[in-house]
């Protein structure tokens, strides 16, 4: 293998894994065997978000990229101590194929788990390689202001410890958001390169005859449907639509549908059953191939940011949500990225957590006549955000220059 044109990506979530952190990383993997680059991706047999799923065998790729697949445990997410064993685990298992790998020219790591960059940072510089740092949420931090730990904590600081050391000797950091970038900066207040660079959506918008079947196939024709799609976690709470579900119980015009799995569904889950919340509706996490028409077949989408979330987590389905030309509501306070999106577009409604009431009032009026006019306007502008597909081929183009520039020493 050629040092000079080679890349090793490391990473605890990649395709087939619904993880939009894996399907990123694909993603661009592809985009840089397209510029010419041999890239090997190394990811664990387990799914990330589906870990009794196994990936073995070969896997069908694009000449000139690779996967390789290191066994492990499966992530433990019920605290972080034991999630940092896990981590643990992985990231030396990935440490030891990055040593003993045939000299990259350099390599990318992203967020997932977050220990994994300090052990790939300590190969890269004992081998001499250029590391990038793709920062797609934030821990400890996300963690901690979630409070499902104290900065006290063991796990907590030698992640943060970890953090202050990859921030500042990675040749390249690219983080999503400008909020994110203001964390970053506290670890690290002059990384040698540092990039706010936005995600992209991950596919092309789909035909609204998809979404209309899907909703068919629901049963949804005839109801205004809110839905909520993607990882059920308390740093997303989803306590005021889930109330605005209860306040609507009797009006035969909803369905509110959670889509999607995680720790917090069960929460859901347990409501319907025992509420007897008939229009709330649960399906599991839909195929990639399905993603659109799923998106497309709600009338509101529904984002959920928690409080203090921001600048450690970066909502990618937003950006899925748009190509499908669906306005949301954003469930959160003006000072995020999501919040930044629809000001810059006018493309859905804000929220602030605990107003049920006053989401109640917002989907009573869209769903009436008189609504019909301020739905529609907002479906424009939603799908006009991403109407030319040159936008989306734009950004990946630029992350792709930013990091193979940084990777080749070239950047500021």
């Amino acid at each position: 293998m050629d040092a000079e044109k080679s890349v090793l990506i490391a990473t605890q979530a990649y395709v087939p894994d619904s993880a939009a952190a894996g399907q990123y990383l694909a993603e661009v993997a592809e985009a840089m065997v397209g510029r010419g680059w041999r890239v090997t991706v190394v990811a664990p047999e387990r799914g990330y978000n589906e870990p009794r799923h196994r990936t073995t065998g070969a896997e069908e790729c694009p000449a000139g990229l690779s996967i390789r697949r290191v066994g492990g445990p499966a992530v433990r997410k019920q605290n972080l101590s034991g999630r940092l064993c896990s981590m643990i685990v992985f990231s030396l298992r990935v440490a030891m194929h990055a040593l003993f790998f045939r000299k990259p020219f350099g390599m990318l790591v992203g967020t997932s788990p977050p220990i994994l960059p300090a052990f790939l940072m300590a190969i890269a510089r004992l081998r001499r390689i250029p590391l990038i740092y793709w920062v797609m949420d934030l821990n400890p931090d996300q963690a901690i202001e979630s409070g499902m730990v104290s900065a006290r904590t063991w796990s907590a600081r030698v992640l943060a410890a970890s953090q202050r050391w990859v921030l500042r000797h990675a040749s390249g950091v690219v983080v999503l958001d400008r909020y994110m970038e203001k964390r970053v900066r506290k670890y690290a207040s002059h990384p040698r390169q540092l990039e706010v660079l936005p995600l992209w959506p991950l596919e092309k918008a789909g035909n609204r005859e998809e979404s209309v079947a899907f909703r068919e196939r629901h049963g949804w024709s005839n109801h205004f449907v809110v839905m909520y799609s993607g990882n059920h976690s308390p740093v997303h709470p989803l306590d005021t639509m889930l109330d605005a579900a209860r306040n609507l119980r009797n009006d035969s015009r909803f369905k509110f549908v959670f889509v999607g799995g995680g720790v917090a569904k069960s929460a859901i889950e347990q409501a319907k059953v025992r509420e007897n919340l008939e229009h709330v509706l649960l399906l599991p996490s839909q195929p990639l191939g399905e993603l659109h028409a799923m998106l497309g077949a709600a009338d509101v989408q529904v984002v959920s940011m928690g409080e203090r979330m921001s600048g450690c987590v970066h909502p990618s389905k937003v950006y899925n949500i748009l190509t499908a030309g669906r306005p949301f509501v954003l469930l959160g306070s003006p000072s995020n990225s999501v919040s930044d999106l629809l000001d810059r577009h006018g493309c859905g409604w804000r929220i602030e957590h605990g107003d049920s009431d006053g989401f109640v009032r917002l989907l009573c009026r869209l769903a009436s006549a008189e609504g019909e006019r301020e739905l529609e306007e907002k479906r424009l502008a939603a799908a006009e955000v991403y109407r030319d597909g040159g936008a989306v081929e734009a950004a990946r183009n630029e992350w792709l220059e930013v990091v193979l520039s940084a990777m080749e020493g070239k950047g500021s």
